[in-house]
């Protein structure tokens, strides 16, 4: 969003997927299942104690097959829809396997990356010209950011939103043509 801010008329629009909405209050972390709510809680309130947990979780995950599978779990704790799809179907075992290698390549920006989205980022929607096309992709089985909640934030703020039922986190993995095609006709029918 910060980009497209900066590019004003010369982007064609906004699409987030699976991100929910920015996190006003602390009432909103604490509806959420215990594994995102601990990281998030502590983000919202004290950032730099993230560290050293994420560290011992990456370690974790690099060093054997059994730690892998446990973070592949813990990120899924309380999402019994995803968690049942992680672990009956290998391409979505892999997909979440890659995305947390990728993120415990560099803990100190996956630490700065669940800070900045823990806060309340209101201020990137500043930036947006009004007339650029914002669409929001959640899941309805989504168990961290609540479906009612999105809806409500996107009718608040001006932005389109579309709803997958059957689908929760892993919505970007599984709809990836479907959410390729809402984007371009939200782009294209501006």
């Amino acid at each position: 969003m910060a980009l497209a801010g900066l590019l004003g008329e010369r982007c064609d629009g906004v699409a987030i997927v699976s991100t929910g909405v920015r996190i006003k209050s602390l009432s909103t972390i604490l509806k959420m299942p215990a594994s995102s709510r601990r990281t998030f809680l502590v983000a919202r309130l004290s950032p730099s104690l993230l560290y050293a947990p994420h560290r011992v979780a990456a370690n974790d995950f690099h060093l054997s097959k059994d730690g892998e599978d446990r973070l592949v779990r813990y990120f899924f704790e309380g999402h019994a829809h995803d968690l049942n799809r992680v672990e009956n179907d290998p391409f979505f075992y892999k997909a979440i396997r890659n995305l947390i290698a990728f993120s415990f390549q560099d803990v100190e920006r996956l630490v700065h990356d669940v800070t900045y989205w823990a806060q309340d980022w209101s201020q990137l929607l500043n930036g947006l010209p009004k007339s650029m096309p914002k669409l929001s992709i959640v899941g309805a089985e989504n168990r961290q950011f609540k479906t009612q909640e999105v809806l409500a934030w996107c009718e608040a703020n001006g932005w389109q939103a579309s709803v997958f039922e059957d689908e929760g986190q892993l919505l970007v993995f599984s709809k990836a043509a479907d959410i390729a095609e809402l984007i371009v006709q939200q782009v294209t029918n501006k």
